[in-house]
């Protein structure tokens, strides 16, 4: 601050750049191409006039959203169309994996992002991977019917040295999210904050690894 000449110890009032607020969101839920959050939307009192408030625009950048946005900006609708590929190869019957490397070789066959794919190829490949890991844990195990009835069970099979907390597939798909995020050298209090979870839980499938 002081090498911009700013004194933010002084009494006279500084001069702020307006802040703005953008989320660009590519997720499978049904969104407008455009809407307003709102901090106080979250608020418990609504009769009362907020103290603070923060909005937020959320811009849908799923393929075929956001046409105006997408022409103006030509790596975020190719980034879209990646995206969207992956989805239909994956509704497909495709195996994620699968899925992943045969959209990037078609992106860059047809000039998608090929500077970027062929430079840097494993690393997307490894995000794309993770993020649709993490999108599909979130379906599986983090919807509503998880949180009121299964939670509680996983708790309490963790206390018992199993996981009954789980379907067979769901424990799977957790543990290949955890093994990457360790390879990753991730500690297990930040996978656990990543994946919204109690350490004890992570330990206990990190222990069942090591023991298998």
């Amino acid at each position: 601050m002081e090498t911009q000449g700013i004194r933010i110890y002084g009494r006279k009032r500084i001069s702020l750049p307006t802040p703005q607020y953008v989320i660009f969101y590519n997720g499978t839920d049904a969104e407008e191409d455009r809407s307003e959050m709102r901090l106080s939307d979250s608020y418990i009192q609504k009769d009362m006039e907020p103290a603070l408030e923060c909005r937020g625009i959320l811009l849908n950048i799923n393929y075929g959203h956001n046409k105006a946005l997408m022409d103006k900006c030509r790596r975020l609708k190719e980034y879209a169309i990646l995206v969207s590929t992956v989805r239909e190869k994956l509704a497909g019957g495709n195996p994620l994996e699968q899925a992943v490397e045969e959209t990037v070789d078609e992106c860059i066959e047809n000039n998608i992002l090929r500077d970027i794919l062929e430079k840097n190829r494993a690393e997307v490949i490894g995000m794309i991977l993770t993020s649709f890991d993490q999108e599909e844990y979130e379906k599986t195990i983090r919807d509503e019917s998880y949180e009121d009835g299964h939670s509680d069970g996983y708790k309490e099979g963790c206390a018992d040295g199993y996981n009954s907390g789980f379907a067979e597939g769901e424990e799977q798909l957790l543990r290949r999210m955890v093994e990457k995020k360790l390879s990753k050298g991730k500690s297990v209090s930040e996978i656990a904050a990543e994946l919204d979870m109690e350490e004890e839980q992570i330990l206990h499938v990190i222990e069942k690894m090591e023991k298998e």
